[in-house]
């Protein structure tokens, strides 16, 4: 990525030299999306050590007005202790560096867009937002990458996306730089082309696949994924959604994941069912929560596995909504982990466009066979953003 820091510097040394150029500069949008974060996890078993964190900070971030269709951008990163709570109480919240409880204080994003039409191209550290690679945010900081995108939608209701991952931050907040993933990814990244297609009315049809271009000391060779979303035409707002998910191992058998959901809207309520199974070996994506019955993780490798479910959202009034829901996950084959129900409740209360609370409370029941314990989540987040 050294060509990226060459193209950003080149950029920003060119202020002055045209008067455009230095109104893009000066005229810069500039954000700051702050967040307290408190975290809380217990276990019922001493296996597993809890974690307690409360946090405070965001995402600062300047990027310049376009110029002749080009804008670079800079985020800062920072996730610092409250004192409050311990650091060695915090290390495993995902809020503080994962080994010490550190601070978390790094340069998230800075990248390089051109657009021209209908197309883009951007370079750099930047937050992705597709299937099997998103920025995962979670909990305190979301996922970035070091990556080069091509993005065109020129060809009417259809969006290209070809991509080049070479390193990322990991699974939210727990580094505080940027990892090289080699052990999984292999030493050359990965790279991946994602499809969207509107075509047929109501309908959305999305794929992605993602390949390792060097494979030869990882067992995981690949990912793909892809999903239809269809709109019934009827007087009920009725959604069914069908995804279908997999990787190619090198030695191994590869693994298949298919899910199916329903979901409708009926006045003040939203109501959904949810299913899906996972068959003849772990399913991994990039860093991503693509299962419709995946609430919680989002990130870690599934094993053989089915599960059903669903969720009831009420919104009694337009700032308020308040989800919840349950899943119950079977074991199947040869792995006794993902055996469990898990009861999730999640409210959001919206001031207004700069002000949100969210209050997040997850009951995992391992005892229907796991390998794992019991163990309870609770969040509270506070979001507060200044723009310019």
């Amino acid at each position: 990525m050294n060509r990226v820091w060459f193209v950003l510097l080149s950029f920003c040394a060119a202020a002055g030299a045209d008067a455009t150029l230095k109104d893009a500069l000066l005229g810069a949008d500039a954000s700051l999306n702050g967040r307290v974060f408190y975290f809380d996890r217990s276990f019922d078993k001493p296996n597993t050590p809890d974690s307690t964190a409360l946090t405070v900070g965001g995402i600062a971030k300047l990027e310049t007005k376009e110029f002749y269709g080009a804008k670079v951008g800079a985020a800062y990163y920072g996730s610092f202790l409250a004192n409050m709570t311990t650091r060695k109480e915090g290390a495993s919240s995902g809020l503080l560096e994962q080994v010490n409880g550190n601070n978390i204080s790094l340069l998230g994003e800075l990248y390089y867009e051109q657009n021209i039409g209908k197309s883009s191209f951007k370079i750099g550290r930047q937050r992705l937002n597709t299937p099997l690679a998103n920025d995962h945010d979670l909990r305190f900081l979301p996922s970035s990458y070091e990556a080069i995108l091509l993005k065109t939608s020129e060809i009417e209701n259809n969006t290209i996306e070809l991509g080049y991952i070479q390193r990322y931050t990991g699974f939210v907040s727990k580094y505080n730089t940027f990892k090289d993933e080699a052990h999984i990814w292999g030493k050359d990244g990965l790279s991946y082309i994602y499809l969207q297609n509107k075509n047929i009315p109501n309908m959305l049809i999305r794929g992605q696949y993602a390949i390792a271009m060097d494979s030869a000391n990882i067992a995981l060779k690949d990912y793909r994924y892809a999903d239809a979303s269809y709109k019934l035409p009827a007087w009920a707002a009725t959604t069914i959604k069908a995804q279908y998910g997999g990787n190619d191992y090198k030695s191994q058998s590869s693994s298949t994941m298919y899910g199916v959901a329903i979901e409708t809207t009926l006045g003040v309520a939203d109501a959904a069912a949810v299913y899906n199974k996972i068959a003849k070996n772990s399913f991994k994506a990039i860093e991503s929560g693509a299962m419709y019955t995946d609430w919680q993780q989002g990130y870690a490798n599934y094993e053989p596995s089915e599960a059903v479910g669903g969720y009831i959202t009420l919104k009694p009034i337009s700032s308020v909504s308040l989800k919840i829901g349950k899943v119950w996950v079977n074991a199947l084959e040869y792995s006794k982990r993902d055996d469990f129900a898990e009861s999730n409740i999640d409210f959001w209360y919206t001031h207004d466009k700069n002000n949100k609370l969210r209050i997040r409370y997850s009951d995992k029941d391992q005892s229907l066979g796991s390998t794992l314990e019991d163990r309870k989540d609770f969040r509270v987040a506070y979001y507060f953003s200044f723009a310019r």
